[in-house]
């Protein structure tokens, strides 16, 4: 396995999440079990494996969340 590294998700489908890395590439991930919440405009920690998908292994702290008021 390879290092970590820092991308952006750009959207969500099923369990698969497709990212954005800052040189500008789009990569399918698969999250880790642990990481339900993933959202767009999120940024991720992950990892390229040699038979497969990439691996989202974290979810970095958020700077702003859009909430939904609960009545």
């Amino acid at each position: 396995m390879s290092t970590p590294t820092t991308a952006r998700v750009i959207t969500r489908f099923g369990a698969d999440v497709l990212i954005e890395t800052p040189e500008g590439l789009t990569v399918r991930c698969t999250p880790r079990r642990k990481l339900e919440h993933i959202a767009c405009g999120d940024y991720v920690e992950w990892e390229d494996n040699a038979q497969g998908n990439a691996t989202i292994t974290a979810i970095l702290p958020r700077t702003n969340v859009l909430a939904r008021p609960d009545f």
